[in-house]
């Protein structure tokens, strides 16, 4: 059901329970008030036959000369003694005296109020009956109708059953219509949204000029779009990327392939491309593993299961695993560590980031240097890896930690990599909780610092993060 629907029977519900429950206490308020008035008249009425009977002799029950003009043709006045005789009656003719015995006992003490329906009439009348003063051994009982209260209220009650019932129509018809413009906008973004397509980069919502909820929801909506385009944006990119690093090695592999099964090739040729098949295929399986590990970075919450771990002799059998490469390219690593260092971290994970960074480093150091891995606590722990080559582009620093992000000279030694290195290493670091960045020295070289915090700790300090 529209929730124009669903607010305009609310609100005439609303309306009309209001309507009804107004109505319900006027017309009882209007009844009382006019029971009250014709009570007050009766009472008059009563006092000037009392002040007659003042004046008059002992009355007969024949004797009502003297009361017709306190009646009408809607009202009755009787004047019966102690013991419910009727002495003077007029108005219509009842038969006798119109109180019973026990509101005659009553009536003797003080005055009471009865409805009662009198002979020939279909409308109850309103009766009062109090002694006569001045110790009179009487009873007076006057009356009227209620026609005129019942009349009254009625045609109240009938105005109000109808005014009530154009209120609840017209509250209805209004707040369909001002749900619909109220809800115009929102119906316009849904329109808008429908006919969104997912190649359209730019697509927005239109935000409505009233600074209202709708306006915040509409821009909202804008910003999870803006994020939805930056990271389709970004799909798109490593699709792109991931295809163009997968291409090469595929061309390499099946040229290699289909040479080795060319005729006439010797035993030594068909070893070196068979041998170069297996180097294409080594990098193809590190590179798909390097993209299942960012996937599961990404999707799986179980990326990493931190233990309690001591860096000291993990960073200890990392650098001893590197010696042999580094003897290899004439690069020195050094090791400076305290005795020992304990954080809630997951060993082989953060061995890879240590070693994806190490890496980089040893391939971008000049030969005779040194580069130092510098680990020390600061509130958790920090893990600097300085090396003393070339250093990175200014230009290139702040997209250093992107997927398949790689300077020009990144196919230096060892024909570079997929440019997945660095961003394993953030997301690495960050499901630790933790943070990376880079420093660009100021003589030479790049320092990479890796902080992890320690379990339930703040983060300590650290340079300023690259992305992440």
């Amino acid at each position: 059901m529209p929730i124009r629907v669903r607010l305009a029977i609310v609100i005439m519900v609303a309306t009309g329970l209001a309507a009804a429950l107004g109505g319900w206490i006027f017309v009882t308020t209007l009844g009382d008030r006019l029971h009250n008035s014709l009570i007050a008249e009766l009472t008059a009425r009563a006092d000037a036959v009392s002040q007659q009977l003042q004046q008059a002799p002992p009355i007969a029950a024949s004797t009502s000369s003297g009361l017709a003009d306190l009646s009408d043709s809607q009202s009755v006045t009787q004047v019966l003694d102690r013991n419910g005789a009727l002495l003077a009656s007029t108005g219509k003719d009842q038969g006798g005296g119109l109180l019973d015995r026990s509101a005659l006992d009553a009536a003797t003490r003080g005055p009471i109020v009865r409805e009662r329906i009198l002979a020939g009439a279909t409308v109850p009348s309103l009766l009062l009956a109090q002694p006569a003063s001045d110790g009179k051994p009487y009873i007076v009982v006057v009356g009227t109708s209620l026609a005129t209260v019942d009349s009254a209220v009625g045609q109240v009650r009938s105005v109000i059953v109808i005014g009530g019932a154009v209120a609840v129509l017209l509250a209805g018809v209004a707040t369909w219509l001002l749900a619909g413009a109220a809800l115009s906008p929102v119906e316009r973004m849904r329109r808008q949204a429908a006919d969104m397509t997912g190649v359209d980069e730019a697509s927005s919502l239109e935000v409505p000029d009233t600074h209202d909820e709708i306006a915040a929801l509409a821009s909202t909506f804008n910003d999870l779009l803006a994020r939805i385009q930056v990271t389709l944006q970004l799909q798109r990119s490593f699709v792109g990327a991931a295809g163009h690093e997968l291409r090469t090695p595929l061309a390499i592999l099946k040229t290699e392939l289909e040479l080795a099964g060319n005729p006439g090739r010797s035993r030594q040729e068909l070893v070196t491309a068979v041998a170069g098949a297996a180097e294409e295929t080594d990098r193809l399986v590190h590179l798909a593993e390097d993209l299942l590990l960012l996937a599961q970075s990404d999707d799986s919450s179980e990326f990493v299961r931190l233990v309690e771990t001591d860096l000291v002799p993990l960073l200890e059998t990392i650098v001893a695993n590197q010696r042999s490469r580094c003897a290899a390219v004439g690069v020195t690593v050094e090791l400076s560590r305290p005795d020992s260092l304990l954080v809630m971290a997951d060993p082989a994970r953060l061995r890879q980031a240590v070693d994806n960074v190490l890496d980089n480093a040893i391939r971008f150091a000049p030969p005779g240097t040194i580069v130092t891995v510098d680990l020390r606590k600061d509130g958790g722990a920090v893990v600097d890896i300085t090396d003393e080559g070339p250093g990175i582009d200014a230009d290139f620093a702040p997209r250093a930690f992107d997927r398949f992000a790689r300077p020009d000279s990144a196919r230096g030694r060892d024909g570079g990599g997929a440019g997945l290195g660095l961003s394993i290493v953030q997301s690495i670091v960050l499901a630790h909780g933790g943070t990376v960045a880079i420093d660009r020295r100021t003589t030479r070289g790049t320092r990479v610092r890796m902080v992890i915090p320690r379990a339930g700790g703040p983060p300590p300090n650290s340079l300023t993060t690259a992305g992440g």
